[in-house]
């Protein structure tokens, strides 16, 4: 959360915080690239640990019979 604001405050409004438009547009797309960047890793970290405990899970109740929590 703290990322999305920081680098989308960057991006909506490059030109106030450094005074120039150019550089501040290019400091914005910068912030916004590297906030999707940052979005995308936590995306994929989910779907990952997601599939390691599907994966615990289904072996947890096939061992014992019951769920694990």
């Amino acid at each position: 959360m703290f990322f999305s604001v920081i680098f989308g405050a960057t991006f909506v409004y490059p030109g106030y915080e450094y005074g120039r438009l150019i550089g501040g547009l290019i400091v914005g797309i910068v912030g916004g690239i590297i906030w999707f960047l940052i979005v995308l890793a936590i995306f994929i970290w989910q779907i990952y640990d997601a599939y390691n405990l599907a994966k615990y899970y289904n072996s947890y109740v096939q061992r014992y019979r019951k769920a694990p929590w």
